[in-house]
């Protein structure tokens, strides 16, 4: 799947995912973040046939990994991430924290939140588990010593949209 002018820069989606983390008093570790940066990305994809980052994600032993997003914060290691991903904007000249414009980028906005929603509370080997599933585009390509690049394929729409439907349903069949 391409990138393309709409995709949006990792550390928007970090962020999206950082300040839903913050809003609903859920600790976002690396390891959780990346798997939920993935997981944003093979929705988005299902949903629109268009990548949602600019970047490539990769598969790593533990799951997929956005390069960008873990050297920014492995410093956390197992630890909660406590703030947000700082770019350089030209335009500003200075850094800044960038979160997703939902006036120019809706349904990106709407993923992200409906994958936290899902997915964002579990625990990060929970997540790793997850996107380990042989179905799944990071099964595919994963081989040990080697960070291949996860590409988001027409064939892997009905594993996320399988995904997906398991997940929503078990929102909906859990009691408050």
């Amino acid at each position: 799947m391409n990138k393309d002018e709409t995709s949006l820069k990792v550390s928007q989606v970090a962020n999206r995912i950082l300040l839903l983390g913050l809003k609903n008093d859920i600790s976002i570790t690396n390891m959780s973040l990346q798997k939920l940066i993935y997981f944003s990305v093979g929705f988005y994809h299902m949903f629109s046939n268009k990548m949602l980052i600019d970047t490539n994600i990769e598969a790593w032993k533990f799951g997929p990994v956005s390069p960008e997003v873990y050297h920014e914060f492995k410093s956390y290691g197992k630890d909660p991430i406590t703030r947000l991903s700082c770019v350089y904007s030209p335009e500003m000249d200075s850094p800044t924290t960038p979160d997703i414009n939902v006036a120019t980028h809706q349904l990106a906005s709407q993923v992200v939140n409906a994958t936290f929603t899902l997915l964002g509370g579990e625990d990060p080997f929970t997540l790793v588990e997850n996107s380990h599933d042989p179905k799944g585009p990071w099964y595919r390509v994963f081989k040990p010593n080697s960070n291949n690049i996860i590409t988001f394929e027409e064939k892997d729409k009905e594993y996320f949209l399988s995904l997906w439907k398991l997940l929503a349903d078990a929102q909906e069949n859990i009691d408050c």
